[in-house]
């Protein structure tokens, strides 16, 4: 029975939708298939040549996040780095040319110089997954693996299903896997403590490793961090795999509300920008020359969400594989026609946050030139650009005054800062709090040439030619609220008849003599 779903879960997806934008550059630039390569600094983006990377279906890449300079890519199976060079002891990598989520890159929280690359082994061999840790300050800043962290066994009978998302702090990741023979997904956490886990999440359907491709398949996470989706490939000619729908709370990485579609051989999954519709692709995994294509479901819709399926392009014998969203807010689709049998293009849906065909299919969108895409795009942090809830304290303190939030003590010497609180927001994820102080230090100079025998008295003190300077300090005298302090500096010339300019800043019950 296919249920959709409650009615709480379309007002979540309804309220908490966000635009998809490019905060940061660390996914600027792919590297996938034959030789292929696009560079998202531009827009449209720049046909990249001179990578080495051949590979049918996963792979992952990463640069600087400031400059989008790339650092490294890989296959699952070797790591280049940007002189498209082998990197230091980045050979023998245990994922696989034939797994869908091969690699993914995880940035080490705390270590600007540290990544992981976490690997799937195929379905065939089922090594497991596997971690490797980069050092960029190995190999004169090219990177290298450090020796002791690489193919560090996480665990087996795995498939090849392999993702990483950012948790509710904006700071930390998930790395989500799948076991076969099981209901269960594993999850790590990383940290700047290193990688916490496995939690196992007995919330999946049963996968089986016996035929077919059932351990091969997809898992996204929506760009808003509220929604996760899983494809699996059919068993059989008989048992076509199914696509399954979650809640997901990145907070503590947990599965809710299942729901399975109702779709044949399904390959790519991707959502929309705004995580209203999910777009499905297929694939002809048994050469038979069936119908394959690219359908898009709507979350939202009031009846079943099956009903909503609306197939955006369909053709006999194609294999439609990988499906990515781009910092441009496009869906790109890989595909083959035939097994393995890549071309030179890229299909595009352009407008994937609207309904039905209004999404605009395009049909070769995307010309890679000489490099030839297959099954395959890379893996990259699902919800590359989300950030917690954010709060501001702006306010304007007196000299000497402190605040202290969440533990540290912000002042003159310390007035700016960034908290983070955890369970806070009304999502029950972290907030951020961004604190930026100024602090009121109301000061104004009196300076005045008088006779050698006058004097002037100022907030009850006297200045003579015994005592010709002073600070003045008025409690509270300024608009703020803070004292009001005054220089003031006499002069004495018994020739001079001179005219000054007195000003300052004085409550209603003060005077000045």
């Amino acid at each position: 029975m296919y249920l959709k779903f409650k009615k709480i879960f379309f007002l979540c997806v309804f309220m908490l939708s966000v635009t998809f934008s490019q905060a940061q550059h660390e996914w600027d630039k792919w590297y996938f298939g034959k030789g292929a390569g696009l560079d998202f600094s531009t827009n449209p983006p720049t046909i990249l040549t001179g990578g080495n990377i051949n590979t049918r279906e996963g792979c992952t890449s990463i640069c600087d996040k400031e400059t989008g300079e790339l650092l490294f890519y890989s296959d699952g199976t070797k790591v280049w780095n940007r002189n498209h060079d082998i990197m230091k002891n980045g050979n023998g990598l245990l994922g696989s040319y034939s797994s869908t989520q091969s690699a993914v890159v995880v940035p080490k929280p705390g270590d600007e110089n540290r990544y992981y690359i976490f690997t799937a082994s195929d379905i065939a061999s089922q090594k497991g997954y596997f971690y490797n840790e980069i050092d960029m300050s190995l190999d004169n800043g090219l990177g290298g693996i450090i020796p002791e962290k690489k193919n560090v066994f996480l665990f087996g009978k795995g498939t090849e299903i392999l993702i990483a998302t950012k948790t509710c702090n904006g700071i930390d990741y998930w790395v989500i896997t799948r076991q076969t023979n099981s209901n269960a997904f594993y999850k790590y956490l990383i940290n700047s403590s290193g990688i916490q886990g496995p939690a196992r999440d007995p919330y999946g359907s049963q996968i089986y490793d016996d035929t077919g491709w059932n351990g091969a398949g997809f898992l996204k996470i929506s760009p808003d961090s509220k929604f996760a989706a899983c494809s699996y490939g059919p068993r059989s000619k008989e048992n076509y795999g199914f696509v399954e729908i979650f809640r997901f709370d990145n907070r503590t990485s947990l599965f809710t509300d299942r729901i399975i579609l109702d779709i044949d051989r399904p390959s790519g999954i991707e959502f929309s920008p705004n995580g209203r519709y999910l777009y499905v692709a297929t694939a002809d995994y048994f050469v038979q020359k069936a119908i394959s294509g690219v359908y898009q479901f709507d979350l939202l819709s009031e009846s079943e969400i099956n009903t909503s399926k609306v197939a955006l392009f369909e053709n006999k014998g194609t294999n439609f594989g990988a499906m990515q969203l781009t910092a441009f807010g496009e869906i790109y689709i890989s595909k083959e026609e035939g097994y393995n049998n890549g071309i030179h293009y890229l299909d595009v849906i352009k407008f994937p946050n609207n309904k039905g065909v209004e999404a605009k299919y395009i049909e070769h969108g995307v010309d890679l030139k000489s490099g030839f895409g297959l099954f395959g795009l890379p893996t990259f942090i699902s919800n590359i650009n989300y950030n917690p809830p954010i709060g501001k304290i702006e306010r304007t303190f007196c000299k000497g005054q402190s605040i202290i939030i969440n533990g540290t003590t912000y002042n003159e010497s310390n007035p700016n800062g960034v908290e983070y609180l955890p369970i806070t927001a009304s999502t029950g994820c972290d907030s951020v709090v961004v604190v930026n102080l100024t602090f009121d230090n109301p000061t104004s100079d009196f300076t005045q040439i008088i006779c050698p025998s006058q004097s002037i008295t100022i907030q009850n003190t006297t200045f003579n030619e015994s005592n010709p300077s002073g600070q003045i300090i008025i409690p509270n005298g300024a608009i703020g609220g803070c004292d009001s302090i005054i220089n003031v500096n006499i002069t004495f010339d018994a020739t001079a008849v001179s005219t000054s300019i007195f000003e300052t800043e004085l409550c209603q019950e003060d005077e000045i003599t």
